[in-house]
């Protein structure tokens, strides 16, 4: 064999070798402490189990509430903290039953008063009555009563020690020592924090429901999410991450991603007040010319996110229960602009009406400026103009308050649950400048009704009419993006996606 030959063949094996180091590397197995533990890479810091702080989710390894709905495909509402419970006709009045047989972490027992002691605190520390007023039965049962009707037990908010807190200032609520040290009644109590670093929890041994698997877990607190802390084994869990993440980590099957969308919509709100966008055809003509299922790939969203032009409930949403969206078509939009008495005059490339061009700005938050690009040149295929503006959420919220903008891309409310928020932008103090009396009409019934079913049913009666005059246009469902390791099972898409919110019910293999 000559000197050549030889070499050739070093360097192919070499080369070989090489590849299939690359290889293991990917799939070789995540090192990990434990086959009961976690480590979560999360974005916050200790003072993260304050319901009304950033970590929402986490608090409900602590705190909980008296039903629950998270994990439920179907939304049906699963007994927490409330053994049982009635409601009057109009469902206003409930009357629940507590269990007898939960505990706060340093033993006490809880009881009703608890439940009262936190609503009033609520009302205390933010200086609205709220929906609830609670009135004790005996120590284990209670009455609520409700300004409007609600349609089930609230899914949201937790409850407090008493004997803990009823001796500190409501003035000083939010900077308490014991949102840093806290004591609940949830599956998970708290061991440690390092301040803007980690917070560890380990399970409650004494918590009244199914002893989680997961026996301890560690929220590791970070800025921006990371990759290579995933990659490199330091954190089992990544939650929130960006979307461009799932292309690095394609193929690598140490690796799971889960997503979570419904209830917040990506959308464009238009300023009917601004004569651009006063005609229903023109804001139908807008829509159409949006590429919106490529603009999904475009994001990497998943292949079967729904996309719609109209609000929807929770049921709905889960059985994919929804009308078709308009569709892409370009041609169609031009022709609609046409009819309007759009069309390019002069030449310039932009359409133009009675000496004025069909020119617009619209502002948005930066984690929304790919999305705007890709809209933007959508728009500039059918001669409109549209100028992007970078500008921060507190001044997206100024500009729709004083009705000072010309278009707005930012998440938009869509659920039953959202309904006094919702009718803001359709009634006749409308921020957007739209108003329809069917519409208004239409929530005013909602609101005022707990009935499910009658919900869904007024539901669809807003979908022709939102389907005609397209007073907002959704550009495609919120996605909450969440990496785990693939030996984590007990998640799901959809309504079961995040690690955090589920920790009790996952395991690992």
């Amino acid at each position: 064999m000559t000197f050549r030959k030889l070499h050739n063949r070093v360097i192919l094996i070499i080369g070989l070798l090489f590849i299939f180091n690359i290889s293991c590397k990917r799939n070789i197995k995540l090192k990990t402490a434990a086959n009961d533990k976690l480590i979560i890479s999360y974005i916050g810091d200790e003072r993260i189990f304050h319901q009304d702080y950033w970590g929402m989710e986490s608090t409900y390894w602590i705190f909980l509430p008296l039903v629950k709905n998270v994990g439920d495909e179907r939304g049906e509402i699963q007994a927490v903290l409330a053994e049982s419970w009635t409601r009057s006709d109009d469902y206003r009045t409930w009357t629940v039953q507590l269990r007898k047989d939960i505990y706060w972490h340093d033993g006490v027992q809880m009881t009703a008063k608890d439940i009262k002691f936190s609503i009033d605190l609520r009302k205390k520390v933010t200086g609205f009555e709220g929906n609830y007023n609670c009135e004790l039965i005996d120590e284990f049962s209670f009455r609520l009563t409700t300004i409007k009707p609600i349609s089930n037990l609230d899914t949201w908010d937790v409850y407090y020690p008493k004997h803990l807190l009823e001796n500190l200032d409501p003035e000083n609520y939010y900077d308490w020592d014991f949102w840093v040290n806290p004591v609940g009644n949830g599956p998970y109590k708290f061991v440690r924090d390092v301040p803007k670093t980690m917070v560890e929890v380990e399970v409650n041994p004494n918590y009244f429901g199914k002893q989680p698997k997961i026996k301890s877990a560690i929220l590791k607190f970070s800025s921006t999410p990371s990759l290579q802390e995933l990659l490199s084994g330091n954190v089992d869990v990544l939650t929130y991450a960006p979307r461009d993440f799932l292309f690095k980590i394609e193929g690598d099957n140490r690796f799971k991603s889960y997503h979570w969308w419904g209830s917040w919509a990506q959308s464009i709100l238009w300023n009917h007040n601004n004569p651009l966008f006063k005609d229903a055809s023109v804001r139908k003509a807008l829509t159409l010319a949006i590429n919106r299922v490529e603009l999904s790939e475009v994001l990497n969203y998943p292949k079967n996110i729904p996309i719609t032009d109209v609000l929807s409930t929770r049921a709905q949403r889960s059985k994919y229960d929804l009308s078709k969206p308009l569709p892409f078509d370009p041609e169609k939009a031009t022709k609609l602009l046409n009819d309007s008495g759009w069309s390019d005059t002069n030449n310039d490339g932009i359409l133009d009406k009675n000496g004025i061009d069909f020119s617009f700005t619209v502002t948005l938050q930066g984690q929304d400026k790919l999305m705007a690009i890709y809209i933007q040149n959508n728009l500039k295929s059918i001669k409109i103009g549209m100028d992007i503006e970078t500008i921060e959420g507190n001044i997206i919220r100024q500009q729709l308050e004083k009705n000072d903008f010309d278009a707005i891309i930012t998440r938009f409310p869509n659920s039953e649950l959202g309904v006094e928020r919702i009718k803001t932008y359709f009634n006749k103090d409308s921020q957007i400048g739209y108003y329809n009396r069917e519409i208004d009409s239409l929530f005013n019934i909602i609101e005022n009704t707990g009935d499910k079913n009658e919900i869904d049913r007024l539901y669809k009666k807003l979908v022709p009419i939102f389907e005609r005059d397209i007073p907002i246009t959704f550009i495609v469902p919120q996605v909450q993006t969440h990496i785990v390791r693939s030996d984590i099972k007990g998640l799901s898409n959809l309504f079961n996606a995040d690690p955090v919110w589920s920790l009790e019910s996952l395991w690992i293999e």
